[in-house]
């Protein structure tokens, strides 16, 4: 009878092993995906450090053109009708000549978790020639350049842009990199990014666009921010 309980038992776990063994192998690959992400660009930022550990996904710093770095991936899952999205976050430590915080914020959906654009005080209208739906809100009620407008218009017209940030230390853009696949989103809710990599091409437009950013409002400010 024992025997014949072991050779029944046997089959089933076998298969509880290797479900146990697809996991693990699964936690590393996307591990390994996750650690990796900023592998193909370090090389594009003097005195670079990647720093990684905690089950999150790694941050790059270092300096370019003389200026500080930092670049960090946000996962975005609380828009239900959507699918899960992965933000990347560069910043530019730098001196920048506005008198308050300017932000833009496409699309905005009241989810935004990387944003800040809604507890800014002010807001300005939205130019009827601006290339897409966004909120700009400004820290403080000072005049911004047609000039910085124009800049700021020019970058958000890449839809994986969602925002876009100007302030007296340095400039933001919270880039789209990838989003959940819909498949096993759909059918189990299982986040899975794949192998999400920030390409050389991306890193370096997103750098040049906010170096544009930064010297556009040095520009006259010729119009008004009104609540």
């Amino acid at each position: 009878m024992a025997t014949e309980q072991a050779v029944t038992l046997a089959p089933a776990a076998l298969v509880v092993l290797a479900v146990a063994y697809n996991e693990i192998r699964r936690a590393r690959t996307q591990r390994a995906a996750r650690d990796g992400v900023f592998d193909a660009v370090v090389w594009m930022l003097s005195d670079a450090h990647v720093a990684t550990g905690g089950g999150r996904y790694p941050v790059l710093t270092g300096t370019h053109d003389g200026h500080p770095v930092r670049a960090e991936v946000v996962v975005d899952s609380l828009t239900l009708r959507k699918l899960p999205l992965l933000w990347l976050v560069v910043t530019v430590s730098r001196p920048v000549a506005v008198d308050g915080t300017v932000d833009v914020l496409t699309r905005p959906n009241g989810t935004e978790v990387f944003s800040r654009n809604a507890s800014l005080a002010h807001r300005l209208s939205t130019p009827d020639d601006f290339p897409v739906p966004a909120r700009i809100a400004t820290s403080r009620a000072v005049p911004v350049s047609e000039r910085a407008l124009a800049a700021l218009g020019e970058r958000v017209r890449d839809d994986r842009v969602k925002e876009i940030e100007a302030g007296p230390a340095g400039v933001r853009v919270v880039h789209r990199l990838a989003e959940a696949d819909q498949t096993r989103y759909r059918a189990g809710r299982r986040v899975d990014f794949g192998m999400p990599t920030v390409t050389p091409l991306t890193f370096a437009a997103l750098l040049i666009g906010l170096d544009d950013i930064a010297s556009a409002c040095a520009a006259t400010p010729t119009r008004e921010y009104t609540r």
